[in-house]
């Protein structure tokens, strides 16, 4: 808000005196940069650890951070913050741009159709959704590659304890009862507890160029859909409990 306010160009009107505040597409752009680059220094490590816990690694978030600056050092959790750069300051310009464009959009329609030019929950909730839609389309490919980044060659769950490792090779040992030959399945865990830290993919290029050998140019857009119905709602909401918050603290102030 206050680079919002910092950005904003302000009009008088000459005839009701009147003052106007106006943010444009550039300063809008700059707003969504600017808080997208501070949000990625704090919350890039927390993301980090919550996409590897996602994939059913580590007993909790502490074991998780341990675990990662043990392994990988401080490095370890702000490996994709390059990537995350990049892919939240485009999604903080896109967002916060066609958040405005699309709110003054409205309020002109309304001024030309002799409405009251309100910006109420219709106003808010329509540009949020706008907003959040086309951003989270435009970004959808450098998500990927962040998501890559993060989780590394974490492709299996661990298993929670040593049992788990101790009851499939019992299941499946030799006649005799012996328990000394673990299963396949055991030791090809057990190999990758051992291998998965260590970074396989080692920049942007590296991740890109995988996802696309992998899996193809499609593969850059997996997962769209699901994240256009998480972003649409969730920037729409967010939106407009800032703006309802921001109206109860003028009034109540």
């Amino acid at each position: 808000e206050y680079m919002k306010s910092a950005l904003s160009t302000t009009t008088i009107s000459t005839t009701t005196g009147i003052s106007h505040s106006e943010l444009n597409t550039f300063g809008a752009s700059i707003a969504g940069a600017t808080s997208a680059l501070l949000h990625d220094l704090v919350m890039t490590p927390m993301d980090t650890v919550k996409q590897r816990m996602q994939l059913g690694h580590y007993d909790g978030m502490g074991h998780a951070l341990r675990q990662i600056v043990a392994l990988e050092g401080w490095a370890g959790l702000y490996r994709s913050f390059g990537v995350t750069v990049m892919t939240n300051l485009p999604y903080g310009m896109v967002m916060v741009s066609t958040n405005e464009f699309l709110r003054n959009l409205v309020m002109e329609m309304k001024r030309d159709s002799n409405r009251p030019a309100v910006l109420d929950l219709q106003t808010t909730m329509l540009a949020g959704c706008g907003a959040g839609m086309l951003a989270a389309a435009v970004t959808s490919p450098l998500d990927r590659v962040k998501t890559r980044l993060q989780t590394q060659k974490l492709l299996h769950s661990m298993p929670q304890s040593a049992s788990s490792l101790n009851l499939t090779s019992k299941v499946l040992s030799s006649s005799s009862g012996s328990t000394a030959v673990e299963c396949p399945k055991a030791r090809a865990i057990t190999k990758a507890a051992i291998d998965i830290h260590s970074p396989h993919y080692t920049g942007f290029s590296d991740a890109l160029l995988s996802i696309v050998k992998e899996e193809g140019y499609v593969g850059l857009w997996r997962g769209l859909v699901p994240r256009l119905l998480t972003h649409t709602p969730a920037v729409a909401i967010s939106w407009t409990s800032y703006e309802a918050a921001k109206r109860l603290l003028h009034e109540y102030a």
